[in-house]
């Protein structure tokens, strides 16, 4: 009799832990999930107008509920250290704050769509920045990225901006 119940108890046990692994993964998998692309020196071309070359970024909502995306920003760190401190949240980093080294609000990413924008499950919203300043900002020392605020987070969401092999 008690091989019986060692055997349920074991089922049991397993069961509880397989079900509270299931219930972590579902918590960090639910809600809005940002992929953020970036294409430099990117044509853009307008009728009645000659092309211009500008720094597309494009951003999907590829997670489980929708967000609202409210300003876009071009960020220099000098350091991986400087961009945790920077974006840390308030608790930890209260006393130790940093400035990233450059920042800049991409004012109008879209003729066709102003920021604040709610960005649904499957959607993409394309930006522009003005290709010639990321291109100045990508020659100085230091790691650029296009930093994404959005309604779910506190910090923004982040893609590294890589410099153009020549």
């Amino acid at each position: 009799m008690s091989t019986e119940i060692s055997i349920v108890a074991a089922i049991g046990a397993c069961t509880g832990v397989a079900s509270l692994a299931w219930q972590v993964y579902k918590h960090f998998q639910d809600g809005p999930k940002l992929k953020i692309r970036v294409q430099l020196d990117t044509l853009k071309l307008q009728p009645n107008s000659c092309a211009e070359r500008v720094t597309y970024i494009s951003i999907a909502n590829t997670g489980k509920q929708p967000t609202t995306i409210s300003q876009l920003q071009l960020l220099r760190f000098k350091s991986g250290f400087q961009r945790w401190l920077t974006l840390a949240p308030h608790k930890i980093s209260h006393h130790f704050r940093s400035s990233p080294e450059y920042s800049a609000k991409i004012l109008t990413p879209s003729a066709v769509e102003r920021l604040p924008k709610e960005l649904t499950v499957g959607r993409i919203l394309l930006g522009a920045a003005e290709n010639t300043k990321v291109r100045a900002q990508l020659k100085k020392p230091g790691k650029l990225y296009v930093a994404v605020h959005h309604a779910f987070s506190e910090r923004p969401s982040l893609q590294k901006i890589n410099p153009p092999h020549e």
